[in-house]
């Protein structure tokens, strides 16, 4: 199943209205993007700037479990439209993710990915980076796409890529 797939049958919330962009000062990831808020787990900051905020996970699934989100509040993956702005934000994202996997913890066997409605803990878009393995093993479940009733859980960094990139205009495709 594919978030597109998903989104034109109004799983996992399809059909409600996008949410604003701006700060929503009820939500944890904002008050940290903006600088209002330390990361729940008492560490610092690993990354800022004015698209994106880095830390560490508060309840880690693996050696090094790091979230990127968005200093805008999208409230999830599936708000997100194909387009230049949301496939950059997202491609941003993960560079920024596997940079940081990369400097704290060099390994071969990583994940990026995010849960989905109502699969997701905080209604903020972040993506969750891993140096693997999973700790305990048990934690892997959490982090796989598993359908349900109520739409997939999960969706990779690189499968949200491919629905967000944007169509080639027709001059390219001439």
């Amino acid at each position: 199943m594919t978030l597109s797939w998903l989104l034109s049958r109004g799983v996992c919330g399809g059909q409600r209205q996008v949410a604003s962009r701006e700060y929503d000062s009820s939500c944890v990831f904002c008050r940290v993007g903006s600088g209002e808020e330390e990361p729940a787990n008492s560490k610092a900051v690993l990354h800022k700037n004015d698209r994106m905020v880095a830390f560490h996970d508060r309840s880690p699934a693996a050696d090094v479990h790091i979230l990127v989100c968005s200093v805008a509040h999208i409230e999830s993956a599936k708000d997100l439209k194909r387009g230049e702005e949301d496939f950059k934000l997202v491609s941003d994202m993960l560079d920024l993710g596997k940079t940081l996997i990369a400097e704290l913890a060099p390994q071969d066997e990583t994940q990026y990915g995010f849960h989905l409605p109502p699969f997701n803990s905080v209604d903020h878009l972040h993506l969750h980076c891993f140096a693997l393995p999973f700790r305990p093993a048990w934690k892997a479940w959490k982090y796989k796409q598993l359908p349900t009733p109520l739409g997939t859980t999960y969706l990779t960094a690189s499968e949200l890529l491919k629905e967000l990139r944007p169509e080639p205009s027709v001059s390219e495709t001439a």
